[in-house]
């Protein structure tokens, strides 16, 4: 996968965290879903938050054998703060729980 195909997916991941964010902070009731599609999209999600997790560690990692001494500081303030948002990212889809449809 070339970076800037990681990149695309590191921003569909940020999208769909900001998407799940406000998702929660809504106070009217979500449509229905079905379980099987619950779990497949937080499936989804989660693949998805795990390949940006990985594209963005790749990126921080290039960087930082371009040029230890000065980008390791940085490089390690970004591993940081992408280990807290794919554990944020994380923690969203599986709190994601839309009302399950009843079967007809």
């Amino acid at each position: 996968m070339t970076l800037i195909e990681l990149g695309k997916v590191a921003c569909a991941t940020l999208i769909i965290a900001m998407w799940l964010n406000l998702a929660f902070a809504q106070t009217k009731p979500e449509a229905c879903v079905d379980a099987k599609l619950k779990e497949h999209v937080q499936r989804l999600i989660l693949d998805a938050v795990d390949s940006a997790f990985m594209a963005h560690i790749m990126s921080l990692y290039q960087i930082w054998l371009k040029d230890y001494d000065i980008e390791s500081y940085r490089a390690g303030k970004g591993m940081v703060r992408g280990i807290y948002a794919y554990q944020r990212a994380r923690d969203n889809a599986l709190r994601w729980d839309p009302p399950i449809c009843k079967e007809k």
